[in-house]
Order: C-alpha cells, then sequence, then structure tokens
C-alpha cells in the first residue's frame, strides 16, 4: 500500500491472507494519485492519428479550405511526425524553406497544442475576458478552440506550395499496400513460365550429372567425394588452409621459413 506521503507499507504472507484470503503472494501495488481529479476536464486517451482512413491530400485540403476539425488537424499532426522521421535532411530543409522555416515537428507541435482541451478553456477565459476562476460556456470553448485551430493551421492553409512539398516528399517516402485487389503475374510480361522453369530445372540436373560421371577425371571433385559426408572439408577449413598459406609466404619473404616448399595434396589438405 503507498500512502500519500510516498511511504510504503510491507506485509508478511499470513497478514496479507488475512485481507486477501484469494491471494498467495503480494507481488505489485499501485498507485492511485486522486489530487486535482476535479479540477480538469477527464477524457478517455485516443489515438493521435484518428482518421487513419483519409489520405494527406484530404487532410491538406480540408484545412486549406479553413476547416477546423479536431479530428482532422490530430491526423494531421500524426503524418507531419511520421513524415518527419522517414524524410532525409534535404528533405527537410526544403520544406522548412516552403513553410517560411517551420520545421515539420513545429507544424506538427502546434496542431497537437491546438486540440488540447485544456488550452480551449484558457483561450476561452482570455477571448471573452474571464478571470482566472471564470468557467467559460460550452459555446464560447468552442468558439475558442475554432480560433486555435485556425491559428495553428495557418502556415499549412495560406502556403499551396507548403502543402504541394509535403505531397512529393509523401509521394516519395509512402509505400501503399493493396490488400483488397490481388496482383496477376503476366506470364508472357515478365518472361517468366513453366518452360523457363523446367529449362533451369534441367541446367542444375545436367551440371549436378556432370559432377557425378566426372568426379574420377577432376582433382578436386576426387578429393572431396574420397572423404565421407561427416568429415568433408568445410569453409571454416579453407579458410584455415589460407591463413597457412599466407603465414608460410610471409616467412618465406623474411627468410625466417624454408626456402621452397612443395605442397602436395596431402600437406595441403590434410587437416589437423
Amino acid at each position: 500500500m503507498a500512502t500519500g506521503s510516498g511511504n510504503v507499507r510491507v506485509v508478511d504472507k499470513t497478514e496479507l491472507l488475512q485481507v486477501s484470503p484469494d491471494a498467495t503472494a503480494k507481488t505489485h501495488f499501485v498507485i492511485v494519485d486522486c489530487v486535482g481529479v476535479t479540477q480538469s476536464a477527464l477524457s478517455d486517451t485516443q489515438p493521435l492519428d484518428r482518421k487513419r482512413h483519409e489520405s494527406l491530400k484530404n487532410l491538406l485540403e480540408h484545412v486549406a479550405a479553413g476547416g477546423t476539425d479536431l479530428d482532422v488537424l490530430s491526423s494531421l499532426a500524426a503524418r507531419l511526425a511520421r513524415l518527419e522521421r522517414a524524410c532525409t535532411k534535404e528533405e527537410r530543409g526544403a520544406i522548412a524553406e516552403a513553410a517560411g522555416g517551420l520545421s515539420l515537428g513545429a507544424l506538427a507541435g502546434a496542431l497537437v497544442a491546438a486540440i488540447d482541451p485544456d488550452r480551449h478553456v484558457v483561450e476561452a477565459q482570455a477571448m471573452f475576458k474571464l478571470d482566472a476562476k471564470g468557467e467559460p460556456t460550452p459555446e464560447q470553448i468552442k468558439k475558442a478552440a475554432v480560433a486555435v485551430a485556425k491559428e495553428a493551421a495557418k502556415p499549412l492553409a495560406t502556403r499551396p506550395d507548403l502543402r504541394k512539398k509535403l505531397l512529393a516528399v509523401h509521394t516519395a517516402q509512402e509505400q501503399i499496400v493493396d490488400h483488397i485487389n490481388i496482383d496477376e503475374l503476366l506470364l508472357d510480361k515478365t518472361g517468366f513460365s513453366q518452360e523457363a522453369k523446367e529449362r533451369a530445372m534441367s541446367v542444375v540436373a545436367s551440371f549436378e550429372q556432370y559432377l557425378a560421371d566426372h568426379k574420377d577425371e577432376i582433382d578436386a571433385l576426387k578429393l572431396f567425394y574420397s572423404v565421407p559426408h561427416a568429415e568433408r572439408l568445410r569453409f571454416k577449413d579453407s579458410k584455415e588452409l589460407a591463413g597457412r598459406r599466407k603465414r608460410g609466404c610471409s616467412q618465406r619473404k623474411r627468410g625466417s621459413g624454408p626456402k621452397r616448399r612443395r605442397w602436395g595434396w596431402s600437406a595441403m589438405w590434410t587437416r589437423r
């Protein structure tokens, strides 16, 4: 249990069973802070992108037409924040130039602040000259919210070049996945066909057969096939061999090793 003073009371298992017979052990506790809970409006937590099925173009057209729908502004803020993480430094610079020096983060931040209900109350109090304790009416809060939304969306609403740039960057970065319309493979357009597959399989089979037929004539294959499968050379063995040869060459150059050494199959491929 956590008290308002920040102290934590620890109980043993026996005391816990007296107050909670169905509990086996005290694994955690929950802190409930009720201070100020009645001093502000309560609202359910919602995702920032509330218009997920609306395109960025439609959202921008809404603010360009003077719209102040808070769900649209919220979704627009989410799209701009997502776009900022995806675009390059050059694209960010071009967008800031079109926005009069404002970054994508600043544009998105202004929109997020514009949908804050507490700010609507504060703006309503200032708009209608109410004191700090004065409660604005729902109509006054609505008018203040519209004014705040228009001010936050002003850079997007009044700059068509900015909207065009945002759409261009979004088009370059966004990948649309169509789950409804299933693609159809046009065999005659791609060059892929059953005949091509059969030819490829025939080439592979022919090469495998060639190796099998001539394994006694090719020294490397003869050596490879003469060893049981479990004991055949692996890639790490080839790397070890390359390292040994490299070290041998270095020693001869420095004069520390034998001047000449003949490498036969047994010396080169013996696993140590």
